[in-house]
């Protein structure tokens, strides 16, 4: 086991060598190179000793993004220049081959805002921008340059916003002042650590002291080369690799030479083996910038610390004295040898501290490290030979301590972890390649592994409230798994998997208490709340209540009552719908437990809801909203649709539904009798049936309707009878109704006056009672259904549609009769005028009256008034119809004299037959509509004896004047 932890580790060493290698140079390898300076070992530092030997100037070749910004111009007058002349301005950069142009603007108003990007490999180019004139001759082939403009930007020191003077050209350019409003920037690129102009001298290179612009570059993972460049130059002029040099802080030395040299006495130096380079600035805070960079790049293992200024009262031998505060710190472990460091303790213990910070970070990381907290973990395992399969039984541990205390770790990491760890100890990493186990790992893992299983049933067996509306994302899905995966060690193995799925029905029963439970609380709560808030709404304050402890208003909650199990209900079915919404895709390989788990939930809740029920009184009709509640949501659910607490369900109503109906019927007929005795029988002023009792009626036959909907029973069979059952109470109440009605207005008809007399005016409460019979015909097909479906045959009654007609057609008769009786006693004082009665000849002198057509006329119209006011259905239908009763008695009247009428009769009757048209007419009626029958024959009879007569009295007088002749 030894020689294969050996080779792995030999293995592993190599494979980190070659990603050092081959890792390309990127912002990331920045951050690579803080981590590991000072942790290399002097192997890796050795393979890069030669790399002077093969990295030539011309390797070094960085990439450069130069913004340049053109604003406007100014001064253009200085020049003589025309203000209509086109001005326009060309910007070039070092480096770059492409040329940029502004948009052409008159010289009067020269504003251009035009931005150029350009790429170069110059360090430190030169932006030149030109200023040109557009040329107006016909052999001007070239426009006229007016001067131009030349920056000089760098990475660190980019040209700002402002005005800068353009070097004029040709006559009067000496004594012009123009002006280009321009900004400059430079874009650093990856791999350019640091630059700036620095006083450097040094042994091997750089030996005249001078200024140089230096940028510090890294060419691979760690390695850094010092480059010093020239203007308008794309390669360094000098260059040296970092490695191997010792850079430190040194006291300031006098720079002679140079008469700047007194302003760079911030000075550092750097040291190797035959080479030693001086290195000067101007500010403090630029040395140590310098000083980092270069610490950074050479990976020295002495950590360089400032020189403290020497006072007056100092000696030179406390120069380099270092105070007791900065020796605090990491400056021991980083001087200290790493072979000697038990480094699995130190692991654990890092990792154990990492991931308590990550736990108490502000956001929700489910134990989850952060890219950079994985990162530096993988480095310490892959530096210091920490094996995977430790590094994982650890994390592990702490995952398994935090989930005992309550904390939340994503079951998928812990999955993971398990799984990485099984596959170490079968012998296989998941990389493919062997590792290797200790034995009290193995049996550290077989503990781990009773933990892990522990809290995962327990986490099973309150998933509502560890994995709340499916959060974490698949959480409950990786905890299936996860006890699957320690529950069931060989997936060929029958036994097992039985023993898995009892298991998981296990926990699904425990968890069906716990939300029972839970909502049983929560109903008694609510309820209580509810209780509290009626008693104080009737009593106006909370004398009634008794104040607890807290100052909370305590009322005692009957765990019988209808409000606490329709409480009750409401909860279940939320649960119900959350665990199908949220929870349901974690349960597919598992759907029969969580079907178990939801009916175990409604078998408890049954054996509190029945005995609730049965306390309640049959005539309590309260109790069918836990039943309309219930009803429509087991219906819509696919696992809980006619099974075994739905047929409970139905069971435990169907009795209080007949019940129901009966109860509702009697009610019905009861109160239907007292309405009608009651009621007044008054027209509405907007034309609708203003009767109380007939509301009354339909209002409970629609409540009754609407029960029956809201039942929505799914057994077919009672379902039909439940809908017989409606449409037959409809039946018998309309029947009812309409019989009772009808005994009134024939009643009503026979105490009114007569109407012999021209006074009689039809009472509103007739009218109202026909308006009734018609209402209920519109309504049949409402509350009845329509006539196809209407099948049921009553034993007490016909077709309730041809009761209804009939009696309507009853009333109607009656009422017509008692408007004609004015007709009959007209009639019969025309009959007077017949030529065989006694005083025939007498009254035959003077004729019937005319006088008398016309209050008879003004009592039609005023019915006619008074009909079309008070009914509102078949109105002009039975006017119609009166009126077609008045043609044929007028037509009886007129057949029963075969003879010849009198001239008085006839001209009676012509009167009355056009008065009476003329008054129909007036309501809507048309000509041909009141030209019935009767009304022609009459006519005809009228007409033709009329023409007779005057035939009559042609030849009459015709043979009179014969004689006398």
């Amino acid at each position: 086991m030894v020689t294969m932890h050996v080779r792995e580790e030999q293995a592993e060493v190599k494979r980190l060598l070659h990603v050092l290698d081959s890792m390309p140079v990127t912002t990331k390898m920045g951050t690579l190179g803080t981590l590991g300076r000072g942790l290399r070992s002097p192997r890796v530092l050795s393979r890069h000793r030669d790399l002077d030997n093969y990295t030539s100037k011309s390797d070094i070749v960085m990439p450069f993004n130069v913004e340049v910004l053109v604003m406007e111009v100014r001064g253009l007058k200085s020049l003589g220049l025309s203000m209509k002349k086109i001005v326009y301005a060309v910007m070039k950069v070092d480096g770059c081959h492409e040329k940029m142009m502004t948009n052409k603007m008159e010289a009067e108003d020269p504003v251009w805002e035009t931005q150029g990007d350009f790429a170069t490999t110059v360090p430190r180019p030169h932006v030149r921008i030109e200023l040109f004139a557009e040329s107006s001759g016909f052999l001007e082939l070239e426009d006229k340059r007016l001067g131009k403009l030349t920056l000089l930007p760098t990475s660190v020191h980019p040209v700002p916003l402002n005005w800068y003077s353009v070097e004029c050209q040709g006559h009067g350019g000496k004594n012009a002042l123009v002006e280009i409003r321009a900004l400059v920037k430079i874009d650093r690129p990856d791999v350019l650590k640091k630059c700036g102009f620095v006083y450097v001298k040094g042994t091997n290179c750089w030996r005249k002291l001078k200024s140089r612009y230096l940028m510090l570059v890294q060419m691979t993972a760690f390695s850094f080369a010092l480059c010093s460049y020239e203007e308008r130059q794309s390669t360094p002029k000098t260059m040296i690799v970092v490695e191997g040099y010792t850079v430190d802080y040194c006291e300031p030395q006098y720079l002679g030479g140079s008469e700047d040299g007194n302003k760079y006495s911030y000075q550092f130096v750097a040291e190797k083996e035959g080479d030693h380079i001086l290195f000067g600035c101007q500010d403090e805070r630029e040395r140590e910038s310098w000083v980092m960079a270069l610490y950074r790049a050479t990976g020295q293992q002495h950590k360089p610390e400032p020189v403290l200024r020497q006072s007056s009262g100092q000696s030179g031998s406390h120069r380099h004295t270092e105070s007791v505060v900065q020796r605090i710190g990491l400056d021991d472990f980083l001087q200290a040898n790493v072979s000697k460091f038990d480094h699995k303790t130190l692991f654990a213990k890092l990792q154990k501290m990492t991931l308590n910070y990550r736990l108490n970070e502000g956001t929700t990381n489910l134990g989850w490290f952060s890219p950079g907290q994985t990162f530096v973990l993988e480095e310490y395992c892959s530096r210091y030979g920490v094996r995977p399969a430790f590094r994982y039984l650890c994390l592990l541990q702490e995952q398994l301590n935090r989930a005992k205390c309550g904390t939340m770790i994503d079951p998928g990491l812990m999955h993971y972890c398990y799984t990485y760890i099984e596959s170490h100890l079968r012998g296989l990493k998941p990389d493919g390649h062997i590792g290797s186990v200790l034995q009290k790992e193995k049996e550290w893992f077989e503990g781990l592994q009773e933990e892990l299983q522990t809290v995962a049933l327990k986490n099973l067996r309150n998933f509502r409230a560890c994995f709340p509306f499916g959060r974490p994302e698949n959480a409950l899905q990786s905890t299936l798994a996860l006890v699957e995966k320690v529950v069931v060690t060989d997936t060929s193995s029958h036994a097992m998997l039985a023993d898995l799925r009892e298991e998981v029905r296990s926990c699904m029963k425990t968890a069906a208490l716990t939300c029972y439970n839970s909502i049983s609380a929560q109903a008694a709560h609510k309820l209580a709340e509810w209780m509290v808030q009626e008693r104080n709404h009737r009593a106006g304050s909370e004398e009634d209540g008794v104040e607890g402890e807290e100052g909370v208003v305590q009322v005692n909650v009957d765990m019988q009552s209808v409000d606490y199990v329709v409480i009750m209900a409401q909860l279940g079915i939320e649960v119900c719908q959350e665990i199908d919404d949220f929870h349901g895709k974690a349960f597919k390989r598992f759907k029969g437990a969580l079907q178990f788990c939801i009916e175990t939930v409604w078998e408890l809740f049954y054996s509190d809801m029945k005995p609730a029920v049965d306390a309640q009184s049959l005539y309590d009709s309260d109790v069918f909203r836990l039943f309309f509640r219930l009803n429509s949501f087991l219906l819509s659910h696919e696992m809980l649709s006619n099974g075994k607490f739905h047929k409970q369900l139905l069971g435990l109503f169907m009795f209080r539904t007949v019940y129901y109906l009966d109860r509702v019927e009697m009610e019905m007929m009861a109160q239907l009798g007292r309405d009608v005795a009651i009621e007044t029988w008054d027209p509405a002023q907007d034309r609708r049936s203003s009767v109380a009792a007939l509301e009354n009626l339909l209002q409970r036959l629609e409540s009754v309707q609407t029960f029956l909907s809201h039942l929505q029973w799914p057994e077919p069979d009672f379902r039909q009878h439940l809908e017989s059952r409606r449409r037959r109470l409809a039946a018998d109440g309309m029947e009812a109704f309409a019989k009772r009605t009808q005994r009134l207005f024939i009643s009503s008809c026979e105490k009114g006056g007569s109407g012999s007399d021209f006074h009689y005016v039809v009472p509103a409460p007739l009218c109202v009672m026909l308006n009734a019979i018609y209402t209920l015909q519109h309504r049949l097909n409402d509350c009845c259904g329509s006539t196809a479906d209407f099948s049921v045959q009553s034993l007490y009654r016909d077709d309730i549609s041809d009761v209804l007609l009939q009696i309507r057609e009853n009333m109607s008769a009656k009422l017509i009769i008692k408007l004609t009786d004015s007709l009959e006693s007209l009639m019969s004082r025309l009959a007077r005028y017949d030529p065989k009665s006694f005083l025939s000849s007498l009254r035959s002198l003077t004729g019937p009256k005319l006088d008398a057509i016309a209050p008879f006329v003004q009592y039609v119209s005023q019915n006619l008034t008074e009909m079309d006011n008070l009914l509102f259905v078949d109105r002009q239908q039975f006017m119609l119809a009166w009126h077609n009763v008045m043609c044929k008695k007028i037509l009886d009247f007129v057949t029963k004299r075969p003879g010849s009428l009198v001239q008085q009769q006839l001209s009676f009757i012509a009167e009355l037959l056009e008065q009476l048209l003329q008054c129909f007419l007036g309501y809507g009626f048309e000509e041909e509509d009141l030209k019935s029958q009767f009304y022609t024959m009459v006519q005809s009879r009228v007409q033709y004896e009329l023409s007779a007569g005057d035939l009559l009295k042609t030849s009459a007088s015709e043979r009179l004047d014969s004689e006398s002749l």
